[in-house]
């Protein structure tokens, strides 16, 4: 937890999030509106990505294949050695991981095996771990080495994770990559640390691209989210005290 994300789970714990659960209730005398309570618990579940990164960080995978920089990206963003950087193909068989604070906000960044279509069996253990972590991360940072040829690997990578930040790496060196580079992609070098804050900046507008006003409700735990959804769900079956149900238990 950051002081940013404290200071909003502050406002949360002292009154705000239990003031948005009691009117998801009639008052004495009030009519029961389940289209007014839709619209409430709507608005909660807006932040609901939000609020549960307010207690766990935001996961972004770094990947691409092997050499193109990955643990000297990481290293070079939290301002120290934290991989150990290699000069042969396939040596980040483990997920290493840091986590650090931009711009306030907590991001826990992993640094994962080169991905390459031609592997060793142990190798490939790793590579499939980075897909898995990649299919359930908040943001890919895809490199690749312009000081290289684009190789199939690259072009694989790009095309199947379209949603990925491209950092264009090592432009520091000659160079090398003979295709135009893919749209949006930002140039970076590990050893200038040129294009270092650009990349950040871009990164936090995709994690985070709206911020909550201060007097805004949000839910900040997976058990708050579960009971909201069925709340939600029993409204839209006209479930009336299963729904009435959980929102005490929102409150209990």
């Amino acid at each position: 937890t950051t002081f940013r994300t404290a200071e909003i789970l502050l406002r949360q714990s002292e009154g705000l999030l239990k003031s948005a659960f009691e009117k998801l209730l009639p008052g004495e005398g009030q009519a029961f509106d389940a289209a007014q309570y839709q619209s409430q618990i709507e608005q909660l579940l807006h932040w609901e990505q939000f609020g549960i990164h307010l207690t766990s960080p935001w996961r972004v995978v770094l990947a691409g294949r092997p050499n193109v920089g990955k643990s000297s990206l990481i290293n070079a963003i939290l301002g120290y050695e934290r991989s150990i950087v290699f000069n042969e193909a396939g040596t980040t068989r483990d997920v290493l991981t840091a986590t650090t604070a931009i711009e306030g906000w907590p991001v826990q960044f992993s640094d994962t095996a080169g991905i390459r279509e031609q592997a060793d069996e142990l190798e490939s253990t790793g590579i499939k771990r980075a897909e898995q972590m990649m299919n359930s991360s908040d943001c890919n940072l895809i490199l690749i080495d312009v000081s290289q040829p684009e190789e199939e690997d690259d072009l694989r990578l790009i095309s199947q994770w379209p949603d990925a930040i491209i950092v264009a790496h090592k432009t520091d060196l000659p160079h090398r990559w003979k295709q135009p580079l893919p749209s949006g992609a930002i140039s970076v070098s590990s050893i200038t640390k040129s294009g270092i804050d650009l990349l950040l900046k871009q990164l936090i507008q995709k994690l985070i691209p709206e911020v909550p006003d201060q007097n805004t409700a949000v839910p900040v735990t997976s058990r708050q989210i579960q009971i909201l959804h069925r709340a939600l769900e029993a409204l839209n079956q006209s479930e009336q005290s299963v729904y009435t149900s959980l929102i005490q238990q929102l409150l209990s």
